[in-house]
């Protein structure tokens, strides 16, 4: 299941079937006594994660813990009816719902804030009492060597993700429970794209039996693995054209990869022998159509309606998953060009973004050409838990999000998933 829900249950026999220990961080709202409650905890099981230490920050407000736990313990908690969840010498309590969400994510991809070498199932569970936790408040002050922080939510970022930004740091979700199971089967580990084949690295237990296909619009292969870790493709024309390359056994991928900046994005284990062919991946762009990060402007925006149709986009971009805006490709994917000097129009667009969005997003700008039209494509990078907001009027701050090929207004519950959500 790449995505949907399950029964408490459910989760509760994926746990006890595993005798792997689960790494876990958490944080309750008391400091050490009976009636400390669980407000956060992420479980990772699977192999160490990066930077991981067993340690503790004590607060007067709440403890922050990190330790190591036996999967079969944590099974035996996710159950009906008020649990005590013990990590590291410290008993926290909660009460989970019974509907659990899940979410398959490919190998070398972040989510909820985990990077994992492995494809990974997540599953998030709520408690009961999620709508009456909340933040604690003021300075968070420890003592010796644990550190200090204006926030819990800066102390929150710097403890689950080594992150010790404090400008901009995002609210938690509050009484949530992230679950990450990696699934070590097998995994895609690096792919070099040649001009005629494509190489690819693979590890796990499970090759023997597995297959890689290659999917593209004018071309597709399927190779049995057979158990080895590096596999040759041929590429009879080169890439084929939206080229998607899958790990898969049975009736279910173990991993994946997209080959062409699918939706903007480009997995970076993925290497090219040859140059890119920078013009080519511009036209493939221009003709895959707008979607939910991909967006195209005939021209930079001079009035204040023209912006605010483009810069809302923007705002959608940086709030979500990042995206990229082709300004020269119009609404039908036709490559007009831009009729100013492409310097000058470079600088133009790097103001509109410092004035027009606050605060300003990651983004890279790059200008290309192509049979003397010029193109510039404004690449926004995902979000990182900041909530940004169009300010075509300084007082009056506008929040949007992605959802398809459409941008909208965001939802209150929207704008708490822009805080709570991590790239």
């Amino acid at each position: 299941m790449d995505q949907g829900s399950i029964a408490l249950e459910d989760l509760q026999h994926r746990l006890s079937s595993r005798s792997r220990r689960a790494w876990v961080w958490a944080v309750c709202d008391q400091r050490a006594d009976a009636s400390a409650r669980l407000l956060n905890a992420l479980l990772v099981i699977g192999p160490q994660p990066i930077s991981w230490s067993e340690r503790s920050w004590v607060y007067s407000a709440c403890t922050f813990v990190a330790a190591t736990v036996s999967a079969g313990r944590i099974a035996s908690v996710f159950s009906d009816g008020r649990q005590q969840l013990k990590v590291g010498g410290l008993e926290m309590s909660f009460e989970p719902t019974r509907q659990v969400s899940c979410q398959r994510q490919p190998s070398s991809s972040r989510y909820k804030g985990v990077l994992q070498p492995y494809s990974c199932d997540f599953f998030t569970l709520t408690t009961t009492n999620r709508e009456q936790a909340s933040s604690p408040q003021g300075y968070l002050v420890g003592q010796g060597d644990t550190p200090s922080f204006p926030s819990f939510e800066s102390a929150f970022s710097a403890f689950f993700f080594d992150d010790f930004t404090v400008t901009g740091t995002r609210s938690p979700a509050l009484g949530e429970i992230v679950t990450c199971i990696a699934d070590e089967r097998a995994r895609i580990r690096r792919i070099k794209v040649g001009p005629a084949s494509i190489g690819v690295w693979l590890s796990g237990s499970s090759l023997r039996d597995a297959f890689l296909e290659l999917n593209g619009v004018d071309y597709r292969s399927i190779v049995e693995v057979s158990g080895r870790e590096h596999v040759v493709m041929p590429l009879p024309s080169g890439l084929p054209m939206d080229a998607w390359l899958w790990l898969k056994h049975g009736l279910e991928w173990l991993d994946y990869r997209p080959l062409m900046t699918w939706g903007g994005q480009l997995s970076p284990d993925i290497g090219f022998e040859q140059p890119r062919d920078a013009a080519a991946e511009l036209e493939q762009l221009a003709a895959q159509g707008e979607g939910p990060q991909l967006e195209y402007k005939g021209k930079l925006p001079d009035t204040d309606h023209e912006k605010r149709g483009a810069f809302r986009t923007v705002v959608a971009f940086a709030n979500g998953d990042g995206g990229k805006v082709l300004f020269g490709v119009d609404d039908d994917g036709v490559i007009c060009g831009l009729s100013g000097e492409p310097d000058k129009e470079r600088e133009r667009l790097t103001n509109l973004v410092r004035d027009l969005v606050s605060p300003a997003p990651a983004c890279k700008i790059d200008v290309q050409s192509i049979d003397g039209r010029t193109i510039i494509i404004l690449d926004v990078t995902a979000n990182r838990g900041t909530l940004h907001a169009l300010t075509m009027h300084r007082n009056k701050p506008e929040y949007f999000v992605r959802r398809d090929a459409t941008t909208f207004y965001a939802r209150p519950d929207e704008i708490e998933a822009v805080l709570t959500e991590r790239d």
